[in-house]
């Protein structure tokens, strides 16, 4: 009996993949070698390796005046031309971060470093710390930490600093075998990799005074980077959409801007502004049908900044659409406790007839207060809101029209105010010494829910708080003007200061809690 079976077909593979990262077999000289006095070094790994953005990735300290040569050929790499640049009685170490990699699979020898000295012996001190984001405290990759002998204040823009280190993906640094001294410290992003403070765009950071680096230094250093306001103010753009506004846009945040109608001197004081968040951009309404022109020229000035001509060209004016009302209401139609009805109408409002709006809790009128916000464009109506209570708001014709001539129709807004069980409480302790600041509550996708300004106080009470998870945050505001400011390096002046609560809170309905944030 013959039995006859067809072959089973199995792809080829070529094993495993490699997942380890080269591994040194041999060094000439020798890592931790003393009285260092090649003019190259020669590593050999285990497997065939290649070099990755030496520049970037190379770092030696004490920094050498002259860059040495990293090259790759087999299983070895080579660095050389060190020329005359060691410093006698010197401790030297060479970090390759993600430099060297296999030919297979990219795998980085990721912590390699070579030590050596020109002394007796190798030093082996230590200086480490954190670098985080000055204002979302998120730790900052790849930051340089520049350390200098000499402590004046020009010197991160004229000397390329002693030693050098860099952060990795969690914002920790660690300089080694370091000899004892007093450094300044010096945090940079260096886009440029010349270890010199020489762009505006870098963030930065800095040590008041010179740090203790000896065999008792335990206390790490924590580096809150930001980027100096030192751009030169001007306008972007500027444009119209529309027949009755226009819009300027600026490369950086203002603080005042003035409107001028000519050389004249004449300034304009008609035109409504509504500013954007980071206040870098600015809405101009133009009530006054003088100025509703096909092209206006105008003249402006921001803060003390020199003045600007504009020229404004406007679009053609249209058929106005009806006006259209938008309300501060739930899915549901309701409000929520601790707020007041707004009516937000897209373009300023211009005359309000009060005696046609008429405000009813079930059939009983009730008193109410009217006034506008956000440049005119919405109507805050404030009333004693009882809780679990229908009310019906009445706008007659034409109680109210905007700047471009356009009246209400007759609408009637019928809604309910929530449960007072509905809401919890939540009452924050912040373990500092009073001071002003601003206090700011988020839910969990960042997004900010309230926020307020504590002045001279570190207690605040929430009465009505929806369900949810929160978080927590807080600025110190060192100079008193209700916005968080960077730092700025010639001033010894750093960024003001941010707290974030570790976790979230829980608020459920009907529940009062009260957090003691003890703050680092």
């Amino acid at each position: 009996m013959i039995l006859i079976a067809c072959a089973q077909r199995v792809p080829i593979t070529g094993g495993p993949n490699d997942v380890l990262p080269p591994r040194l077999v041999k060094s000439d000289p020798d890592t931790f070698s003393t009285r260092f006095n090649s003019t190259k070094i020669k590593l050999e790994f285990d497997e065939f390796v290649q070099i990755n953005n030496a520049f970037k990735n190379v770092l030696i300290t004490p920094v050498l005046k002259k860059r040495p040569i990293v090259l790759a050929n087999g299983k070895k790499v080579t660095i050389k031309n060190f020329d005359d640049t060691l410093k006698p009685n010197s401790t030297y170490v060479i970090e390759f971060n993600e430099a060297i990699r296999d030919i297979t699979e990219n795998n980085s020898a990721v912590g390699f470093r070579y030590v050596f000295s020109t002394g007796d012996y190798v030093d082996s001190l230590l200086f480490k710390g954190q670098i985080k984001d000055a204002f979302t405290l998120e730790p900052v990759k790849g930051a340089f930490v520049f350390l200098y002998d000499s402590d004046y204040d020009s010197i991160p823009y004229k000397e390329i600093p002693r030693y050098i280190g860099r952060s990795n993906d969690n914002g920790v640094f660690k300089i080694k075998n370091m000899k004892e001294g007093h450094y300044k410290v010096f945090v940079c992003s260096d886009e440029n990799g010349n270890y010199l403070y020489d762009k505006p765009t870098e963030v930065v950071d800095f040590s008041d005074s010179p740090r203790h680096v000896s065999a008792d230094t335990v206390e790490p250093f924590f580096a809150y980077v930001f980027k100096e306001d030192l751009e030169t103010q001007f306008l972007k753009s500027s444009g119209s959409a529309n027949h009755w506004s226009f819009y300027l846009i600026f490369n950086k945040s203002i603080d005042t801007l003035r409107v001028f109608a000519d050389e004249k001197n004449k300034p304009v004081y008609s035109f409504i502004p509504e500013y954007n968040e980071k206040r870098d951009s600015v809405v101009f309404y133009v009530p006054d049908s003088s100025y509703h022109l096909e092209t206006l020229t105008f003249m402006i000035q921001v803060d003390t900044f020199p003045r600007d001509t504009v020229e404004i060209t406007f679009k053609k004016e249209l058929k106005p659409s009806p006006m259209r009302i938008r309300k501060n209401l739930t899915k549901n139609e309701e409000l929520g406790l601790g707020k007041n009805l707004v009516l937000s109408f897209g373009i300023p409002v211009g005359e309000v007839d009060k005696e046609k709006i008429h405000l009813f809790r079930d059939t009983i009128p009730v008193d109410f207060l009217l006034s506008k916000r956000k440049a005119g464009k919405e109507l805050e109506i404030k009333a004693d809101w009882k809780p679990d209570k229908f009310y019906s708001l009445v706008l007659d014709s034409a109680s109210v029209s905007d700047l471009i001539g356009r009246s209400n129709d007759s609408i009637k807004v019928t809604f309910k105010t929530l449960k007072e069980e509905y809401y919890g409480s939540l009452e924050i302790n912040l373990d500092i010494e009073p001071a002003d600041g601003i206090l700011i509550i988020m839910d969990e996708a960042n997004k900010v829910k309230e926020q307020v300004y504590l002045k001279s106080s570190n207690t605040h009470y929430f009465q009505y708080m929806e369900p949810g998870k929160y978080k927590l945050k807080y600025i110190v505001d060192g100079n008193s003007n209700r916005k968080w400011d960077s730092g700025n390096y010639l001033k010894a002046v750093h960024a003001e200061r941010v707290h974030i609560y570790q976790g979230t809170i829980t608020v459920r309905s009907n529940w009062d809690q009260a957090i003691e944030w003890k703050m680092n």
